[in-house]
């Protein structure tokens, strides 16, 4: 599934950690940047279920919360 994408947008990648694998091995055949772009809210590289690493294959972004009850 993941190869034939052109592009894709997944939000909350920490609850799909199998994707990873797909994802990396896409990026490798498929070296174009911003092909992907995964969200979520939680660190990926801290938690336990995921044992794929995407090192030298993705840029980390922090972004700040947007709600509007934050910017009070």
């Amino acid at each position: 599934m993941v190869r034939s994408l052109d592009r894709a947008v997944i939000d909350e990648i920490q609850r799909a950690p199998q994707l990873l694998l797909a994802i990396k091995k896409s990026v490798d055949e498929d070296r174009r940047p911003g092909r992907f772009l995964l969200t979520g809210s939680a660190n990926l590289m801290t938690l336990p279920s995921v044992a794929v690493s995407l090192a030298g294959r993705m840029e980390r972004l922090s972004a700040t919360s947007t709600s509007s009850r934050s910017m009070w």
